[in-house]
């Protein structure tokens, strides 16, 4: 096992058919535009609401249930796992997923909304026309 991995690298991979993601913004947004479905698995503060976003509101994602001892048994990762690999779930997730893909990419082309914002911003900062300073803590 290593402590690090090329996450862009491996979920741009073809043999990726889902990722496993504690649902930061980032690796949400990285497996959105590479069009891989979530197992949603959040371990704190925004992370919680995310998931919800990707499993309940977006529906790119499964998420685990907790037994009645809160613990994530073998079997339920077993069927989450199949859920997102296999059968209608599967095609109704990757259906989702690739749509959403193609609007992330367009929003990332030369002429894209995100482009179009990120360059408004990066003039705003010009603008200022002057550095800006970091107060410094004795």
């Amino acid at each position: 096992m290593c402590g690090w991995a090329p996450q862009v690298e491996v979920l741009k991979h073809n043999a990726i058919g889902a990722f496993l993601t504690h649902c930061g913004w980032n690796s949400i947004l990285e497996s959105i535009v590479h069009g891989v479905p979530m197992i949603a698995w959040p371990l704190f503060a925004e992370q919680r609401s995310n998931a919800a976003l990707v499993n309940n509101g977006l529906k790119v994602a499964m998420r685990p249930k907790c037994n009645s001892k809160g613990i994530v048994v073998k079997e339920e990762v077993a069927n989450i796992i199949k859920g997102v690999m296999e059968g209608l779930k599967s095609e109704e997730i990757g259906k989702r997923m690739k749509e959403l893909q193609k609007f992330a990419n367009c929003a990332m082309m030369e002429n894209g909304s995100s482009m179009k914002t990120f360059s408004m911003l990066a003039l705003k900062w010009k603008r200022l026309g002057r550095p800006i300073e970091v107060e410094r803590w004795a």
